[in-house]
């Protein structure tokens, strides 16, 4: 299994659920951490492909287009490859979500509460971060966008690109030198992390009436946050660690078996204050 860096957390959560399920089965569960690298994503593949003992590989592509000619290598050696919230050319199927609905509606949630604060009509400046190397990003960004300027004819939206908390660290002070009122920040969970980071250092306080955060694939750290009395963090939508990880498993081990597999999808689940407890996870 091979995610893009060790750096995202629920990731790291997945894998060692996975693992547990994996090696019950009676396989060696094998990682990689390419830290971002699509090149060493593509030569860790290569180098899973040819120990010889490699029944199946499934992984979230850095950047999908670059591995085509790795994973036609490895088709090439009659080994299935897998996606995880993605798909591209020789994978036999995939873990898939609907990532442009996901992004309608944290967009929704993002309008209807500038609506009610600022009005419809106000100028005002959202930050999003999303990667656009890979398609779930890219899904979510347009459906984000696709939300936000049918609901808010003046919203100026500032794209930055990636999704870990160092992206979304320096991606609030690389926007607000150039947009300073910039007030509210979206998008996948580490980088929100580091956005909110960011944002307390510069004095915003945890319950600022006039800042608004929303996070996809949410973690237990971001639902503290949620709990917080008036929070920020005013929109949250969670994929729970257990019911990915199951989703992975299936597909893996199907196809290491050699059986007939087919995409299979999953849906997150929006988290309020109220409603956090239930989606913390061990």
């Amino acid at each position: 299994m091979s995610f893009g860096g060790s750096d995202v957390y629920i990731w790291n959560q997945i894998l060692d659920i996975m693992r547990k399920d994996i090696e019950a089965s009676g396989y060696e569960f094998l990682t990689d951490d390419p830290q971002w690298d699509v090149a060493k994503q593509a030569s860790d593949w290569d180098t899973w492909a040819t120990r010889g003992d490699v029944k199946a590989i499934m992984g979230w592509p850095i950047e999908a287009n670059a591995l085509g000619p790795v994973t036609k290598r490895i088709n090439d050696k009659n080994i299935p490859v897998l996606g995880y919230a993605a798909t591209w050319d020789g994978v036999d199927a995939s873990f898939l979500t609907d990532a442009h609905k996901e992004g309608v509606a944290m967009g929704d949630d993002v309008a209807k509460w500038i609506t009610e604060k600022y009005g419809a009509d106000a100028a005002v400046d959202v930050g999003i971060f999303h990667t656009s190397d890979a398609q779930i990003g890219r899904d979510r960004l347009a459906g984000e966008k696709e939300a936000l300027e049918a609901a808010l004819p003046n919203v100026q939206i500032h794209h930055v690109n990636g999704i870990s908390r160092e992206v979304g660290y320096e991606g609030v002070k690389r926007v607000l030198t150039a947009h300073p009122d910039t007030k509210v920040w979206i998008g996948d969970n580490e980088a929100v992390l580091g956005a909110y980071k960011a944002l307390k250092e510069d004095g915003v306080a945890a319950d600022d009436p006039d800042y608004f955060l929303g996070a996809l694939d949410v973690t237990n750290e971001s639902l503290d946050l949620l709990k917080v009395k008036d929070s920020i963090l005013r929109s949250a939508y969670v994929y729970r660690p257990e019911d990915v990880a199951e989703v992975c498993v299936k597909l893996l081990l199907a196809a290491a078996a050699g059986e007939k597999v087919e995409d299979l999808y999953a849906s997150n689940s929006p988290v309020t204050a109220e409603t956090a407890d239930q989606f913390y996870t061990k």
